[in-house]
């Protein structure tokens, strides 16, 4: 639990220090005041970094460096960060230059961008899905990297050779199929989890008996991955030269959402589809609690005015269950759906 935080030279805030309830906060105020900002500053306290900026981009104007002070649990966590790119993480008096997985807190952020997620660029769920299997396999996380590093030298050898040396590419394409199988493995293996996990979440928050599933679209035939790959690496490799990347492997692959048998895109309304969102989110909590043995902190920027009474009401049930941070320019929208249970922070 996040029981406060201080902010100096953070975003518009030169210097204030916000004390937090247990369990429900509601931020206020009009736009533009700060309060995505506030929990921005939650977000960096728990996990190191924002999900909207570099450090540096977060340094007050006319500033040099930022400092965020939080008291979790009775521990207390500092973040120093300058200009220069120098970043100090500070936990109980030990100095790390980094947060590493087990020093950070799990997060679940839910934002407006969330809603239209699913109607997106397939690079918007591919980084969803691959930031939420990085936070509890840290596996996943490892081969993750290897493989975008060696995609950007293949990459970059394509840009840099000609037809007749094809033979330089045959090592990295042997490295990146093997690491690709691996990936695409564990992201099918991670959605069949979820799924059963996901359809009562679904069928809870809409009421309804429709069935819902994410389907996993590879960019290779996943059986014998590797040599299926390796077979379309050495076959596109004419137009791959001319285009200068790597036109096949995880970095391309998607997932979509179903409703029934029906894709979700063209068949479901936007209310389905915001339930079938919500959903979405909810499960990650779900998922969180189940890997790391925590709660997660739930961070809901701006979503209730985005949504109808009963979504609100259902959102409201998970939200009881866990330490939140609600933001809000109509405090009576969010706080009638608790009864004067939370703690109203007005900026």
């Amino acid at each position: 639990m996040i029981e406060s935080i201080r902010v100096q030279n953070y975003r518009i805030f030169k210097d204030r220090r916000f004390d937090f309830d247990k369990q429900v906060n509601i931020v206020v105020g009009p736009n533009a005041c700060g309060k995505t900002s506030l929990l921005e500053a939650i977000l960096v306290s728990l996990v190191g970094s924002s999900y909207r900026a570099k450090e540096k981009d977060l340094i007050s104007k006319g500033n040099d460096w930022l400092r965020i002070e939080s008291k979790n649990d009775g521990l207390d966590r500092i973040i120093k960060f300058t200009n220069t790119n120098e970043k100090t993480y500070e936990i109980e008096n030990n100095k790390y230059k980094r947060l590493s997985s087990n020093l950070k807190e799990p997060v679940v952020l839910f934002e407006p961008n969330n809603l239209i997620m699913l109607t997106s660029s397939p690079d918007t769920r591919r980084s969803y899905l691959d930031n939420l299997l990085k936070q509890i396999d840290p596996l996943y996380k490892k081969n993750l990297r290897h493989y975008s590093r060696a995609l950007i030298q293949r990459n970059h050898l394509l840009k840099n050779i000609n037809i007749n040396l094809k033979d330089q590419l045959f090592p990295w394409n042997m490295r990146i199929t093997q690491l690709a199988e691996e990936i695409v493995k564990r992201r099918t293996d991670f959605i069949n989890e979820i799924n059963p996990v996901l359809n009562l979440n679904y069928r809870e928050i809409s009421n309804s008996k429709l069935n819902i599933k994410i389907k996993y679209q590879s960019s290779v035939n996943e059986v014998n991955y590797s040599t299926k790959m390796l077979d379309e690496l050495e076959n596109n490799f004419v137009q791959e030269l001319n285009q200068g990347f790597t036109s096949v492997g995880p970095h391309r692959d998607d997932f979509t959402l179903y409703f029934e048998d029906n894709l979700a895109t063209l068949f479901a309304s936007r209310g389905e589809l915001r339930s079938a969102m919500l959903s979405l989110k909810v499960t990650e909590v779900n998922i969180l609690e189940k890997y790391l043995f925590k709660k997660p902190t739930l961070l809901l920027d701006d979503v209730f005015s985005e949504l109808d009474s009963n979504r609100r009401h259902a959102l409201t049930n998970l939200i009881k269950k866990h330490q939140s941070f609600i933001t809000t320019t109509d405090a009576d929208i969010a706080s009638k759906e608790f009864k004067g249970h939370c703690k109203v922070i007005e900026l």
